[in-house]
């Protein structure tokens, strides 16, 4: 496939409890939506092409027992994408980033300063994920200010970045479930003017 760049997208389709857990419930929340492959979305994590070229993925997740630094990282992290893909346990589509980003060098030293900050919110994620979908202003707010970002809140304020520009200021990171990520959702309706992403290609099929 064609180089990975900073700015692309990794959706998952993971096979964990967790993971299943994050389907069932995002199939109820978006029930009476034609999402079709997007509802089986558990997981979204960004590239971030290095000095070198290499690509990495940024993401935040409950843990990677596999991660050469140190067994059971949580959080947000950094992980080569060939490692990471090799031992992802699921589906990984890729949308690549039609686009620039403002300033890499700035959006690069920012995900590196920005790891090892918790996992979601102190409960359960896919009760995190329910959140997503509750319209209830005073919620919104206390997501804003929330420094432990699950998945997909975590990518989002990556491309909220000054340095990024890539998502409308007017997102609310928490409220992109995995789903709104797949190209019929709402992450289309955020994208700052001049930017947009691929269809979705399958670049990993899990067993």
């Amino acid at each position: 496939m064609k180089t990975l760049t900073t700015g692309d997208i990794l959706l998952c389709s993971g096979n964990s409890s967790l993971s299943n857990s994050i389907k069932r419930y995002q199939k109820i929340t978006t029930k009476g939506r034609n999402l079709g492959k997007a509802v089986n979305l558990s997981h979204v994590a960004g590239i971030i092409q290095d000095w070198d070229g290499q690509p990495w993925v940024y993401e935040s997740t409950t843990h990677n027992k596999w991660a050469a630094d140190g067994a059971g990282k949580k959080g947000t992290q950094i992980n080569p994408f060939d490692e990471w893909l090799k031992n992802y346990d699921g589906d990984v589509w890729c949308r690549k980033f039609n686009g620039v980003i403002v300033d890499q060098q700035t959006f690069i030293w920012h995900a590196i300063q920005s790891q090892a900050i918790p996992y979601e919110n102190g409960i359960p994620g896919k009760v995190e994920l329910l959140l997503t979908e509750l319209e209830w202003k005073w919620l919104n707010e206390i997501h804003r200010i929330t420094k432990q970002p699950h998945c997909t809140e975590a990518w989002a304020m990556m491309l909220m970045q000054p340095s990024a520009g890539v998502l409308s200021a007017k997102t609310v990171p928490s409220k992109l479930p995995p789903c709104e990520w797949w190209g019929n959702g709402k992450l289309e309706a955020l994208l700052v003017e001049g930017y947009s992403y691929s269809e979705p290609r399958l670049i990993k099929e899990g067993e």
